[in-house]
């Protein structure tokens, strides 16, 4: 692969986790008013976007998705649940330690599942398929 090629693969991963990211948020958006609580879903989205999108797999870019998938989860939560005392980000950020175990417990699931698809868990998992399938394929002929 080129360095041009590199290149543009982390500008398609980058525009895939940011879509990524706007998906996911309104879809907990949607699932939290039908009365379920998924957090993990925007970091998940974010790198389900990402892996989609980029063309080959990167240790670097997976972690940046993590760390994305991290914020996008705690931006969530921010305009999902403010703290009643003062309903800013600042307030927020300063006093995420005051958080519920479960809400950090999923802020942790989305990044490590940002971390995986964003690290190619899609291609790797489709990839393993249709290795299998050939493999199959060339049994049976």
């Amino acid at each position: 692969m080129t360095q041009t090629q590199r290149i543009t693969s982390f500008a398609l991963g980058a525009i895939g986790a940011l879509i990524g990211s706007a998906i996911g948020y309104y879809i907990f958006i949607w699932i939290a008013g039908q009365g379920f609580y998924g957090l993990a879903i925007p970091g998940a989205f974010v790198g389900v976007g990402a892996g989609i999108c980029i063309r080959h797999r990167s240790w670097i870019f997976a972690g940046g998705c993590g760390v994305w998938g991290a914020l996008v989860g705690i931006f969530t939560e921010w305009k999902f649940a403010p703290f009643t005392a003062d309903q800013s980000f600042g307030y927020f950020i300063r006093n995420l330690g005051d958080l519920t175990p479960i809400t950090k417990i999923m802020f942790v699931i989305g990044a490590a599942l940002a971390f995986w698809f964003g690290l190619g868990g899609i291609r790797t998992a489709r990839q393993a398929m249709k290795e299998r399938l050939i493999k199959a394929a060339q049994k049976d002929s």
